[in-house]
């Protein structure tokens, strides 16, 4: 472990467990599997996933994204940063992957440090948003580089360390078990030259057009989408404008959400057989007692949740997701509560490599919860926020509501243990008592019972807006009463 890690991970720890540490670090192999736009309901449908990953490791029940939209977030999860500190605000061609090319961010992610540390490194699947504008390009940090770059499950191509490589119809070719195949080999490769590895597994699922593997075409033919007390909200007056402005969801709208969301379970089972076939994998190589997997993914999705079937929105199906994560020292079947983000993913991946982080890191690492330590100080609240684009084409980020397309205006949504509070370009705001409103049917910004909290989340958030690097830290840390 490099000095800066040591300091930046000895505190957290006690003396058995940071020596546990210390010997393991060696040794670990990490594999990240980052699916896109899983709602957490839909867990339930891959087997593999919870019987190997839930029940045989950790889950985080309070994972919040820093931004439900994909690119920021995935930005985050690279960088361990703040999506207002990153600045990768949206996914286009101006403000994504070109961006932060031009902007040397890629010079700096948990690939470089990593590959520093001596790992071989290896991405499989989705980059960033806007990366089909220079799709052979390969960013630095990565020893091997199989990028996808378009929303096809069939019919795409795919960068192989500068090379595109064209796919077809076949069911061969299916884009998640052609990943799978990658990955699998990798490993293999990896195992046989006794290279420690990194790998970030990035499948395209469930991410509409979601279509399935022809083998799984035909199941959960009488799926229906989980009909919970948000779903088709009947009364939205205390919402804001944009959820006001949306109809109730028709019969012809309930039918349409259905048939979406047993399309996203279809194609999410051959991401539940990557899994299976990854362990398998590891175990043939004997690799599977020193590998850590992670399993989340960039942002949730809402379908039919107060009306709506899209992400970009501050609700929890929005900015909660899945976090799994089994490996050695992890005990299996452990629910973790404390708040965690996913910029803390690379701030944890470094740690169990033994890689020194940069000082621009706002996350920390999870390696104390993972190995069961509580630490004395952990973050109080965490923030997602959202970046809208401005009409007409222009390419410039919106300062005030875009209200006549569907969705929401930019908003920065604070996230403690109990509470979510919303603050939108428009002014409008929104305060949900989670433990006794878990759906957020009943806005609270209003109610002047609660408008001394409302001024003081007001404060907490501009405390926020100003934080960089290390400094959120001391932001998260501050006591919400």
């Amino acid at each position: 472990m490099t000095v800066v890690a040591f300091l930046l991970l000895g505190p957290l720890l006690s003396v058995p467990l940071l020596s546990r540490h210390l010997a393991l670090a060696a040794s670990r192999n990490i594999i990240l599997i980052n699916t896109d736009d899983l709602d957490a309901n839909s867990l339930r449908s891959m087997p593999n996933v919870t019987s190997l990953l839930a029940q045989g490791g950790a889950s985080f029940t309070q994972f919040i994204v820093a931004a439900p939209d994909c690119c920021p977030s995935r930005v985050s999860l690279l960088r361990g940063q703040y999506v207002h500190d990153h600045g990768i605000l949206r996914g286009s061609k101006k403000f994504g992957e070109g961006k932060f090319r031009s902007q040397g961010l890629e010079n700096s992610t948990i690939a470089t440090w990593l590959r520093r540390a001596g790992y071989r490194t290896a991405l499989v699947g989705k980059y960033l948003n806007g990366y089909e504008n220079e799709p052979t390009h390969v960013p630095p940090g990565w020893s091997e580089w199989y990028a996808t770059f378009s929303n096809q499950y069939f019919d795409y191509q795919i960068n192989e360390n500068g090379k595109l490589v064209s796919y077809g119809s076949e069911a061969a070719d299916y884009q998640t078990d052609v990943l799978s195949r990658k990955s699998v080999s990798f490993i293999r490769r990896s195992a046989k030259d006794g290279k420690r590895f990194f790998l970030y597994l990035t499948p395209f699922a469930p991410h509409g057009p979601a279509t399935p593997a022809p083998r799984h075409a035909s199941l959960f033919a009488d799926a229906m989408a989980p009909r919970t007390a948000s779903f088709n909200e009947e009364d939205v007056r205390d919402k804001p404008e944009y959820i006001q402005d949306t109809s109730s969801l028709t019969q012809a709208d309930i039918d349409t959400i259905d048939v979406r969301y047993r399309d996203r379970l279809r194609a999410l089972q051959a991401v539940d057989e990557m899994v299976a076939e990854i362990v398998t994998t590891l175990e043939d190589t004997g690799t599977l007692s020193k590998t850590y997997i992670f399993f989340t993914s960039d942002n949730g999705y809402l379908l039919g949740q107060h009306r709506q079937t899209d992400k970009g929105i501050p609700y929890e199906e929005a900015i909660t997701v899945p976090l799994l994560v089994r490996g050695p020292g992890i005990t299996a079947g452990r629910s973790i509560g404390q708040l965690a983000s996913n910029i803390d993913l690379a701030p944890t991946i470094a740690a169990l490599a033994g890689a020194s982080v940069p000082r621009f890191v706002s996350g920390r690492s999870l390696v104390p919860l993972l190995q069961g330590s509580q630490p004395s100080a952990w973050r109080n609240a965490t923030i997602s926020q959202y970046y809208r684009e401005g009409n007409g084409g222009s390419g410039e980020l919106s300062t005030a509501a875009v209200l006549d397309q569907p969705g929401a205006p930019s908003f920065l949504a604070l996230r403690t243990e109990n509470r979510s509070y919303v603050e939108y370009v428009t002014g409008e705001r929104e305060l949900y008592d989670l433990a006794n409103d878990p759906h957020q049917l009943r806005n609270l910004a209003s109610v002047s019972d609660y408008a001394a909290e409302v001024d003081r989340f007001h404060t907490w958030l501009d405390a926020f807006r100003a934080c960089r690097g290390r400094a959120c830290r001391t932001v998260e840390n501050q006591s919400p009463s």
